[in-house]
């Protein structure tokens, strides 16, 4: 699976890779674009991004919650990601989501009470365009919604962490 890494803005995503097949992780050059190539299926992207930004060096260093798998001269993170790293995503994306919602009741300034009010709007035009809830529910076996709201993207990780197969399969981080 190639993806580009001049075509979008930093992201997260997520990968499942097999664990009796090496894990291949390559950057590639084709037709001047950037790529990396990972020997995993996707099964979640662009989750996480703030909350992998703000991960902390010790967090980030921690072997019981991440390995570290990026070539020294690259600009991009790729990580295995453990069960317990995935815990930390979650227990993150509910301390983001409780902050927000604090802000979102009682906006603290100007900034947070325009964003009060678009909230409602686009949660209403995500629930008319069917982005909340996946169309397809047979489509992947881990990602619930296509939400890029913090309350329903952290079910992805939930589910993700109910349903993942730790022994068998790598889950794979990858940032850029």
């Amino acid at each position: 699976m190639y993806i580009s890494l001049k075509s979008m803005s930093w992201r997260v995503s997520f990968y499942k890779a097999n664990k009796e097949q090496p894990l291949i992780i390559k950057p590639a050059d084709e037709d001047g674009y950037e790529d990396v190539d990972i020997n995993g299926e996707e099964i979640i992207n662009n989750e996480g991004t703030q909350v992998w930004q703000d991960m902390s060096e010790e967090e980030r260093n921690n072997h019981d919650l991440f390995v570290d798998l990026r070539p020294d001269d690259e600009d991009w993170d790729i990580f295995l990601v453990t069960k317990k790293g995935l815990e930390l995503f979650i227990r993150k994306y509910e301390k983001e989501n409780a902050e927000m919602f604090k802000n979102l009741m009682n906006p603290p300034d100007a900034d947070w009470a325009q964003v009060k009010e678009g909230y409602f709007r686009r949660k209403f035009f995500e629930w008319s365009q069917h982005f909340a809830v996946e169309r397809d529910l047979d489509k992947t076996e881990f990602k619930v919604t296509n939400s890029s709201y913090w309350e329903y993207t952290i079910f992805n990780l939930i589910h993700l962490y109910k349903s993942f197969d730790f022994e068998k399969y790598a889950l794979v981080l990858w940032g850029g």
